[in-house]
């Protein structure tokens, strides 16, 4: 039998003042993260810094929301960084959703 995949998450962080002042200390804090990750019973997919608004993404499997939002609130609360969290959908989990919505005057066809 397959194995069921996690929910998946986008985390957006973004350095503090004092994350900044500490980015020589950066890469232990990703092993840090990475291991706590882990500890939560979750996945790291993948790791991207960023340029832009944001500093970096995770892309995440976390058991459930409530391992999410814990892990989200452990980042934030180290002070090196403020973390977003954001549950992402597969595209068959979006047609899945998709096709429940039932048919209303608001999901006609305007084309």
């Amino acid at each position: 039998m397959p194995q069921k995949s996690m929910p998946q998450y986008v985390c957006l962080l973004k350095f503090s003042e004092g994350g900044v002042r500490a980015i020589k200390g950066s890469p232990q804090r990703l092993q840090n993260l990475k291991n706590l990750i882990k500890d939560f019973g979750g996945k790291l997919n993948n790791f991207y810094i960023l340029m832009g608004e944001y500093d970096f993404i995770l892309l995440l499997e976390m058991p459930n929301d409530e391992a999410m939002a814990t892990l989200s609130l452990s980042l934030s609360s180290g002070g090196s960084v403020r973390a977003t969290s954001l549950k992402a959908f597969t595209e068959a989990e979006f047609k899945r959703i998709v096709d429940k919505i039932p048919e209303t005057p608001f999901s006609k066809s305007h084309g």
